[in-house]
């Protein structure tokens, strides 16, 4: 590995989820019930539009439901709202569902709230725990490197890479390098791809030929 990497090739540590059913659901406070109109401090949504009041119910009764078909189909709506509120609140709700709701939660870890990007952060990460298939974790972790700038998150997220089969590894490295996401993504996939195989990026065709002479498979399990 280069030295000076920020990346630690140490066992990935074991995240423990909740049972759904031990785990409370989140208070949606972007639905709350009309308030009197005596107390309009009382009502957070009476200056909001009809539709924006709409999707936030939709929210909630996909949370109160269960019903994950209705909390996708609100994820767009919600991810492209002005109201940080609406966004926090889907953000809550994708979360209850877990891995399965990882690619509708991963594009609000770069929500220009801070607070709801930490939020989407540690329910990323708690989600990511229940997808237990490498291929398709790494898939989740490479459409997160594109979208992020942040670079403590893009560190964080960057480990995941760390562990896997290499040749796994460096083929979504090289996705996202060639997908030309963010500027922090892409650097980030670089040097995360120099701590894998233990040279400088510089194209596919030597990427390439890394995995030809240096790669070795994992031994199959007994």
């Amino acid at each position: 590995a280069a030295e000076g990497a920020a990346l630690r090739r140490a066992p990935r540590p074991t995240k423990v989820r909740a049972p759904q059913g031990a785990r409370a659901k989140p208070h949606l406070a972007v639905a709350a019930p009309a308030a009197d109109a005596a107390d309009p401090e009382a009502d957070e949504r009476a200056s909001w539009t009809p539709d924006e009041k709409r999707l936030a119910d939709r929210i909630e009764r996909a949370l109160d439901e269960e019903d994950f078909g209705l909390a996708v189909s609100c994820a767009p709506a919600a991810l492209a709202s002005a109201r940080p509120e609406i966004r926090q609140s889907m953000v809550d709700a994708l979360g209850w569902f877990g891995g399965r709701a990882l690619p509708e939660l991963t594009p609000f870890l770069a929500d220009a709230d801070a607070d709801v990007r930490d939020s989407a952060l540690m329910e990323w990460s708690s989600a990511l725990s229940d997808v237990e298939d490498d291929g398709e974790r790494i898939r989740i972790v490479e459409m997160a490197m594109q979208a992020l700038s942040d670079e403590e998150q893009l560190e964080d997220i960057a480990n995941e890479y760390i562990g896997v089969d290499e040749k796994l590894a460096v083929e979504s490295l090289l996705s996202v390098i060639e997908a030309g996401g963010t500027p922090a993504g892409v650097a980030k996939a670089k040097e995360t791809y120099e701590f894998v195989t233990g040279e400088e990026f510089t194209n596919r065709a030597d990427a390439e030929r890394w995995l030809a002479e240096e790669y070795e498979p994992p031994e199959p399990e007994n």
